[in-house]
Formats: C-alpha cells, sequence, structure tokens
C-alpha cells in the first residue's frame, strides 16, 4: 500500500496491478486506514494552477445572484465557457448552479464519446 500513498498511480490502477476489484482495494485501504488520495489534479496540472499559485480571482469577477440557465440562487459556481481555465475574460464566465454545470459537462462528455464512436 505504500506504492500507492507516496506514488502517483490512482487506485484504480493500483487494484489492477495487485489484480483486485476496485472495490476490493478500496476495502483494503479503509481496513488499513489509509485515505484517500485527493482526486482533483495538484500542482502544475490544474488548471487553475498559474506559476505556483492557485488562480481563483475569476470567482471574484462575477456577481453570483443567480444561475445563468435556471435562474436558482443557491450552490452558485463560476464556469468558464470556453473550459480554459486561465481565460479569465469576463464574456468567458458564466454563473451556473452545480447542477446545470454537472450537466453542461455531462453533455460535452457524451458528444466527445459520440464523437469517437464515430
Amino acid at each position: 500500500m505504500a506504492l500507492y500513498s507516496n506514488g502517483d498511480q490512482s487506485q484504480a490502477q493500483m487494484a489492477a496491478l495487485y489484480g483486485v476489484t476496485l472495490a476490493g482495494f478500496q476495502k483494503a485501504l479503509a481496513r488499513l486506514g489509509i485515505a484517500a488520495k485527493s482526486r482533483g489534479r495538484a500542482g502544475a496540472a490544474n488548471g487553475r494552477f498559474l506559476d505556483g499559485t492557485q488562480s481563483t480571482a475569476y470567482r471574484r469577477m462575477v456577481d453570483k445572484t443567480h444561475c445563468n440557465r435556471c435562474g436558482a440562487t443557491s450552490q452558485l459556481l463560476v464556469h468558464h465557457v470556453d473550459g480554459v481555465h486561465t481565460n479569465n475574460e469576463p464574456d468567458n464566465l458564466e454563473v451556473l448552479c452545480s447542477p446545470c454545470h454537472t450537466s453542461h459537462h455531462k453533455q460535452e462528455w457524451w458528444a466527445r464519446q459520440r464523437g469517437l464512436a464515430s
């Protein structure tokens, strides 16, 4: 399990390495008291990471009063329209609620899958 704790492989990769299911690997981690690593991309792999600092100023650049798609007033966040987290131009920032944001990215994902299948 030290390979998982100290390495850069995911739980799924480690499960395959050990020849067990992902669920089995996760149960072993829990039994051994080993915390799961963050799923987020860290450091330079994170789209909001610029020159050693995390760029989150864009979150304060937009008034988050309501979702631009459904009008919800809770669980609001700022979405980069073009998908480039370093493009913080005001016209590239859109306020979405968490459900609309998730729906948007799911639709993008399915569109890519359909494109790959062709």
